[in-house]
């Protein structure tokens, strides 16, 4: 019958749209989405604190670095290649994460190196070593690609295997994901 055949294949796509649904769902259950924007010590240790948690949940982490957070994937300092401007920024900021300065209480550099010692004392991972055992668990790092070129950052200062977007890139995998936190 043809009623019957077409009432099936109706049944059938139908089966199919919910189940394409309930996969999207547990995707989006199970994901997080971070913009990073800030490159201070306290901000950063709290970023990867919270992107390693979900880690070990099983959760699907997505870490954006933009602005000043682009400072936590940058290896080394470089100043070939750069207008003056580019330059005296690179000087500015931190060559590596394990250079960030706390938000408050930096006193010259002072106040990174009491929490690192803090941190060691209590047998506590280093910045570096979380953002090591980051990519280790899975968790997704793109780097801004705008910041980076405002800022004047090169690849050739910053991890390598991380890639670049655009605010599409971070607005797609926050709008398929659960969760969003701006750090």
């Amino acid at each position: 019958m043809v009623v019957e055949t077409d009432l099936e294949a109706r049944i059938a796509s139908l089966e199919s749209s919910l189940k394409t649904l309930e996969e999207n769902e547990a995707k989006r259950a199970n994901s997080l989405s971070i913009l990073v924007f800030s490159g201070t010590f306290d901000r950063l240790m709290a970023s990867f604190t919270i992107a390693l948690g979900a880690a070990a949940m099983g959760v699907q982490v997505t870490m954006f670095f933009a602005f000043w957070g682009v400072g936590a994937l940058r290896t080394r300092r470089g100043f070939s290649g750069k207008s003056p401007c580019e330059q005296a920024i690179s000087a500015m900021l931190p060559a590596c994460a394990s250079q960030a300065n706390p938000s408050r209480w930096s006193f010259a550099g002072l106040g990174r190196r009491m929490f690192r010692f803090l941190l060691r004392r209590r047998n506590m991972p280093q910045l570096e070593e979380m953002i090591s055992l980051a990519r280790e668990s899975g968790v997704r790092f793109i780097c801004c690609e705008t910041s980076t070129a405002m800022l004047g950052i090169r690849d050739y200062e910053l991890m390598s295997g991380v890639p670049s977007g655009g605010v599409a890139t971070f607005l797609e995998a926050a709008y398929g994901g659960q969760v969003t936190l701006v750090m």
